[in-house]
């Protein structure tokens, strides 16, 4: 492996990434052909392009009874590289998602459970973030701290960190920390590891994959304007702007620019963010290119952070005001910059090929407060690090997609490689420790910032090759989905002088197998095996471990899923998934005896997994006229299923619930025209927040409220104000994780936009 040391002394900050992207011999070769071939379009061919030009939501497909989305060819009703998917009634979710190498796909032809969030409703609930969003799925809950810089999810019962979501299905491209959603057409939710569709993530999560599509200018101007007011005094203001040009409307531009300051709901808490997003695109005949370029800064003062668990603690307090910014005195401010360059070619009407190259920057620095409760009474101690942080990723995809057939049977087959470096550098000197109380808080003094001595840490290369095929027989009515990745993953500590620890490099092939049976055209019956893969440990560096400071091989999760999906109308979508989820863990097992004085007495290595098996219920779309579900059950038994310690076998995975719910509805007032009111119930069962399943964490419900009204004036500009209350009750509670966090408290946000 290369090192790459000049990433933290070349690119002096985020911004420096945009201009080197610009430059890139890549982006000239791909952006100069894009020119030639708009520059030689005959008249007749301008004017085909006129008749397909980019649509955006597929709005003339959402009441069709057909289930299957456009081949994945090019034509004149051809769908681009990256086009969002259509949208069922209601305007909630979408029809469609990208499933890794084999593009978009309708959800009823795939063997996984899948919600596609559409930019709507991201507007509608006015969410922030992927949190805000996915609080709308009883699968998926948020654990990290409120206002802090990484946000996190469990899905499934398993940790899912922003940095390993997709961005226009590849991974490492979309903002690390946390994820602003001003620029995203849609937020596809796949549950369950996807190694051989996506590719290994990152960070190895095998919760599930969220993927963004990025905004895309429509066949219509678009100008949408924002402004709002959050509780306590934060404003803010949002510029969404899409126009399509040149030749029959070839070119595409779709920018995006969100400020927002002010206090927030928590005591003594504030928040600074700028973001701002550039979706260019070009379509031709043969050709399409799409270009997306983002960028944001957030600065947050007395920022929170999760709690630890004490050895001592045997229960959990009981949670204070959610206005309190425990454990005081954090704070930090993170840089996003990423950019990425797509390209698709026909060869003929049955077969593409494309490429994609994107870079990404992620920097951070700030004051982080290591809280741990100790006792029921409230007490807890507290560690001050500074944390500076550089993550630097490049990342590479190219293919090709194709269909043919035979009597009676068609193919929809792809094959990928791809190719992702990344760098990572951190500097966290310890600056102190103290002791609170949760309920006579003492902050920790602020102190100022150390000069930046971010030094390179970590290296990680992933490289894979990967096939699959979609074969449908019988008129569409049986559908097998068959793939395998092969992926490589080659990392390197640059901080480590042990040979046995600074260097890795390991292989594994993951498979994916899905049957979709459909006795109706309303209706679809799927099983499906797939797995998952996660950078192996390392044995600790202790000399009872024969193999002390050994690299472990990527560890190999499998999932096996059987469900039911329905669609009536083309309005709404109902989902019954039963899955059996298995990662493996490592741990340390005995030599068999007898072993010598002095001698290593254990190995380290993979003896141990945890098991989650669970049924989830999602009902999504427009029911009837007027009225839009969105919500559901999630029942889950997630268990350390095997391990070399006896005493935890059995014992339920820490923060997860046995039993989510969240029902939502929004409903169109029908005896005033344009106001629609919403609200949501969240359930979520008492979790445990250690292994031996002691310690509990009491189970939380809250509600939440909205209400939005649009109009016109007497010149046609169409306006909609909404409102939301998220916790109307100010409901007091514990986040659930193997760490807990305090809740938000009851907070509300208005806000006015114009569309013209």
């Amino acid at each position: 492996m290369k090192t790459r040391l000049g990433l933290f002394s070349d690119l002096c900050d985020v911004r420096g990434l945009l201009a080197r992207f610009f430059v890139a011999p890549a982006s000239a070769l791909a952006l100069l052909l894009a020119g030639l071939v708009a520059a030689s379009f005959p008249a007749q061919a301008q004017s085909r392009a006129a008749a397909r030009a980019y649509s955006g939501d597929f709005s003339d497909l959402a009441d069709s009874d057909f289930t299957t989305l456009p081949e994945m060819t090019v034509s004149d009703s051809r769908t681009a590289l990256d086009e969002a998917a259509a949208a069922l009634g209601g305007g909630q979710v979408a029809r469609g998602a990208r499933m890794g190498l084999l593009g978009t796909t309708d959800v009823m032809d795939t063997p996984f459970s899948v919600t596609s969030y559409t930019d709507e409703a991201i507007r509608d609930m006015q969410a922030q973030s992927m949190a805000d969003l996915l609080a709308a799925d009883p699968s998926v809950r948020a654990t990290g701290g409120r206002a802090w810089m990484s946000e996190s999810m469990s899905i499934r019962g398993f940790s899912v960190g922003a940095a390993d979501t997709a961005f226009n299905g590849m991974f490492g491209v979309a903002p690390a920390g946390r994820v602003f959603l001003e620029s995203v057409e849609r937020s596809e939710v796949i549950k369950g590891p996807s190694a051989a569709l996506f590719g290994m993530s990152p960070g190895g999560s095998i919760g599930g994959v969220v993927n963004l599509v990025p905004k895309r200018a429509h066949n219509e101007p678009i100008t949408r304007l924002n402004i709002g007011l959050r509780q306590d005094s934060v404003r803010s203001t949002h510029a969404d702007i899409g126009r399509r040009f040149g030749p029959g409307g070839a070119f595409g531009l779709r920018t995006n620019a969100v400020y927002l300051a002010g206090d927030t709901a928590m005591y003594d808490q504030s928040m600074h963010r700028r973001a701002g997003a550039i979706g260019a695109d070009f379509r031709g005949q043969k050709l399409s290119v799409s270009l997306d370029l983002l960028w944001s800064h957030e600065d947050v003062n007395n920022a929170t952070r999760p709690f630890n668990v004490g050895s001592a603690l045997k229960v959990i307090p009981p949670a204070p005001s959610g206005r309190n910014a425990y454990p005081g005195s954090g704070e930090f401010e993170t840089e996003n910059g990423s950019g990425l360059l797509k390209a698709e070619y026909e060869i003929n009407s049955d077969l593409s090929v494309y490429a994609g190259y994107g870079q990404h920057v992620y920097t951070t620095d700030g004051a982080l407060i290591y809280p741990t409760m100790e006792t029921t009474d409230g007490d807890y101690t507290w560690v001050y690090r500074q944390w500076k942080q550089r993550d630097d990723r490049e990342s590479m995809e190219a293919g090709l997609r194709g269909a043919f057939e035979h009597p009676g049977v068609k193919h929809r087959y792809g094959f990928s490689v791809s190719f992702l470096h990344r760098d990572s550098g951190t500097f966290v000197p310890n600056r102190g420790s103290g002791r609170s109380n949760i309920w006579n808080p003492v902050a920790p003094p602020k102190l100022p910032r150390l000069p930046n001595r971010i030094t390179p840490g970590s290296e990680l290369e992933l490289t894979s090759f990967a096939l699959a095929d979609q074969v449908e027989v019988f008129n569409g009515q049986l559908l097998l989905t068959l793939g395998v990745r092969r992926q490589e993953v080659d990392s390197l500590s640059l901080t480590s002088t042990n040979p046995l620890t600074r260097h890795y490099n390991k292989k594994a092939t993951s498979p994916v197998f899905g049957l979709v049976y459909k006795p109706v055209h309303w209706a679809s019956l799927y099983v499906s095996y797939v797995e998952g893969l996660s950078t192996g440990g390392t044995a600790p560096n202790d000399p009872v471990y024969i193999n002390a400071n050994e690299q472990l091989a990527p560890y190999v999760s499998e999932q096996y899923e059987a469900g039911a999906k329905f669609s009536l109308g083309g309005n709404w979508m109902a989902t019954v998934a039963a899955y059996e989820l298995t990662r493996p863990t490592a741990g340390a097992q005995f030599l068999p005896g007898p072993i010598p004085p002095g001698e290593p007495d254990r190995i380290y290595g993979i003896y141990g997994d945890q098991r989650a098996r669970g049924i989830e219920i999602n009902v999504s779309g427009q029911v009837v006229e007027g009225l839009r579900l969105l919500g559901g059950v999630a029942l889950a038994e997630p268990k350390i299923h095997k391990s070399p310690n006896p005493d935890v076998v059995g014992k339920r995975l820490t923060g997860t619930a046995k039993v989510n719910a969240n029902f939502g509805a929004d409903w169109d007032v029908p005896f005033i025209t344009g106001l629609a009111l919403s609200a949501r119930f969240i359930y979520t069962d008492s979790a445990y927040a250690d292994e031996a399943n002691q310690v509990v964490l009491p189970s939380w419900r809250r509600v939440d409220a909205g209400a939005r009204y649009r109009f016109q004036d007497s010149r046609g500009i169409a306006y909609t104000l909404r409102l939301n209350i998220d916790n109307l009750s100010d409901a007091r509670y514990w986040n659930q994780s193997a760490r807990f966090s305090l809740a938000q408290p009851r907070a509300w946000a208005l806000s006015l936009e114009t569309s013209f």
